[in-house]
């Protein structure tokens, strides 16, 4: 089982010792905005002071409302306010009396003003129709920048932490998902954030829930590019069952590291906390896997079983085993075809080198009966 403490001196020492490109690579992630437990930690502090707001607005409304009544009985129209009403004869209009209807003084400028204000209201309902527009547009652009662009960099960049655990990644790792499965994964993470935003349209603990238990998904399609949809989501669910409320306590054990980021502008957030985090992430989906056991990825479609309905990966002989299999038995079948391939080259090569040992063998016989050939003749010279 892991621990935090684990898993965040790997993510640190990994990171360490490939620091400068660890910090760009972690650098477009803060960019791109694929801080996901990050963003999941801050949903949580906004909602918790929203509530505290709306708690202390509560308690501002019942003393405004006491302030209202203590000053109801006051009459706002006393005899203070001494109100003229007779415009027209007071201050001399020279266009004529403004009277109230009934009289027969008309305001030569009423049906100016009216068409005045009529156009005036008209330019800002299109004013606003324009701004709406435009707004809708850039929505719309920014959302096919997220799909076919963001998305797609952003797994590249969970190769290069992936690849880190082990080796010095390659900045060029940031391409893969240009490169391999580019569709496959543009329709994966696609699904993945309607679904996450579908939950949280709900209400603001499924939005996190869910985004918890889809988290795996960008690292499967960083090692497995061609994982469809179903795989995928699945796969994740299986990773991260009984460890979401552990990978949220992970998340939140860098809290001080980000309060810290903001109070330096960021400057610690980039040179030092993005690319530790995000390391740190890498390592946890290494530990799910080695001990949840799931299956290596097979290239078959995934069916499914009829009796369960849970989803099955097909064998390289048409057999199919589950999901939930355990890597000592994905071992045990990849070891019988290897087996059987050794097996295979131990004949050829059995062949072969009874071949060669028999040759030597006929040498060597070739040569022995050379020698007593040579000896017999050698003594019969000598008798003679």
């Amino acid at each position: 089982m892991w621990t935090i403490g684990q898993l965040k001196a790997r993510g640190k020492s990994c990171f360490q010792r490939n620091y400068w490109k660890a910090v760009l690579v972690a650098l477009v992630i803060s960019l791109i905005g694929g801080m996901q437990g990050h963003k999941a930690i801050q949903s949580v502090l906004v909602m918790g002071t929203n509530v505290v707001t709306e708690i202390g607005k509560g308690t501002g409304h019942a003393n405004d409302f006491g302030e209202s009544a203590r000053g109801f009985d006051e009459d706002p129209f006393s005899d203070s306010y001494d109100f003229d009403l007779d415009f027209g004869n007071n201050y001399g209009n020279p266009y004529g009396q403004y009277n109230f209807p009934g009289s027969s003084s008309v305001n030569p400028f009423s049906g100016f003003s009216s068409s005045l204000s009529t156009a005036v209201v008209g330019l800002i309902v299109v004013f606003a129709v324009l701004i709406f527009l435009l707004v809708l547009v850039l929505m719309i652009v920014g959302i096919l920048i997220d799909i076919f662009l963001k998305n797609p960099l952003f797994v590249g960049t969970q190769r290069f932490f992936i690849h880190n655990l082990t080796e010095n990644g390659m900045v060029g790792d940031m391409g893969f998902g240009f490169d391999r499965g580019y569709k496959n994964q543009v329709r994966v993470m696609f699904f993945r954030d309607l679904y996450t935003l579908g939950w949280t349209c709900l209400f603001l603990i499924p939005g996190i829930y869910k985004s918890y238990e889809y988290r795996m998904i960008p690292y499967l399609m960083a090692e497995y590019p061609q994982m469809d949809k179903e795989q995928a989501f699945y796969t994740s669910k299986f990773l991260m069952q009984g460890n979401k409320w552990r990978a949220f306590l992970l998340d939140l054990s860098f809290i001080g590291w980000w309060l810290l980021s903001g109070i330096t502008v960021g400057l610690v957030g980039v040179f030092y906390v993005n690319p530790y985090y995000v390391s740190t992430c890498a390592a946890l989906y290494e530990a799910l896997k080695a001990i949840k056991g799931i299956p290596a990825y097979r290239q078959e479609q995934m069916q499914f079983d009829p009796q369960t309905g849970e989803p099955v990966y097909a064998g390289a002989q048409g057999e199919y085993f589950s999901a939930q299999s355990s890597e000592s038995d994905i071992a045990a079948e990849q070891g019988e075809a290897a087996g059987a391939n050794t097996a295979s080259n131990d004949g050829i090569f059995n062949q072969d080198t009874a071949g060669e040992v028999a040759g030597d063998n006929f040498v060597m016989r070739s040569s022995a009966e050379s020698v007593n050939e040579s000896t017999q003749d050698s003594g019969q010279g000598e008798g003679l």
